[in-house]
């Protein structure tokens, strides 16, 4: 596509509409190549066992910070990402980057498939033993047959469609979840409209009182 444009911008004759889309898809599959190098890096860092950090990390300031990271792309979509603000703080014991890079691509994935005109719903809360965060949205959901399937690296559920990335996300997520001593999982229930996924995370006993 680059060198298309070059060659096009050589052109006295510039066909700007031409250009504008030749550079609309070099940026995509830039923005792909960008999500690719990011997960390798991640999976080589998971697989060198790099140690990851254990502090008080409050789940909804989190969810808040990454959920404004893509607030303008869900304005392109014509997609709300709305945080559902607990009644008090929500402490999970953990490292903080991991909770934001898992957050990162469960929205990412969602934002991938959530339909116009409808909410990507983030939910911090206290289930049980675990500090928890719930991403859910109204897309086509996950087929009870790729509810484990999709946590394997490079594996893509059968209904990604052209939408899917390269199949390590969720595989990256669960291994930073269970690095930490919690756990990734899909919540959905069987017909239930969208996809449900919940970043369960020890508590902190510190950070404040469960609500």
């Amino acid at each position: 596509m680059l060198e298309l444009l070059a060659e096009d911008l050589g052109d006295r004759n510039v066909d700007r509409e031409d250009a504008l889309a030749q550079v609309a898809l070099a940026k995509g599959e830039v923005d792909r190549l960008t999500h690719l190098a990011t997960d390798l890096l991640d999976l080589s860092r998971l697989d060198a066992e790099t140690p990851l950090r254990a502090e008080p990390t409050e789940l909804t300031e989190v969810a808040r910070a990454v959920s404004a990271e893509f607030a303008q792309r869900a304005r392109e979509r014509d997609v709300e990402i709305r945080v559902v603000t607990p009644r008090g703080p929500c402490w999970g014991h953990a490292d903080p980057g991991a909770v934001a890079r898992t957050l990162r691509i469960l929205l990412d994935n969602a934002l991938r498939f959530a339909p116009a005109g409808t909410a990507i719903l983030v939910i911090p809360a206290y289930h049980g033993d675990y500090a928890t965060v719930e991403v859910a949205d109204e897309g086509v959901g996950v087929s009870p047959e790729d509810a484990e399937r999709i946590f394997e690296r490079f594996q893509r559920g059968r209904r990604s469609g052209g939408e899917g990335g390269f199949g390590l996300g969720l595989a990256i997520g669960r291994e930073l979840a269970e690095r930490q001593g919690g756990r990734l999982e899909l919540r959905s229930t069987p017909g239930a409209r969208g996809a449900r996924f919940r970043l369960s995370l020890p508590i902190e006993p510190e950070g404040g009182a469960v609500v």
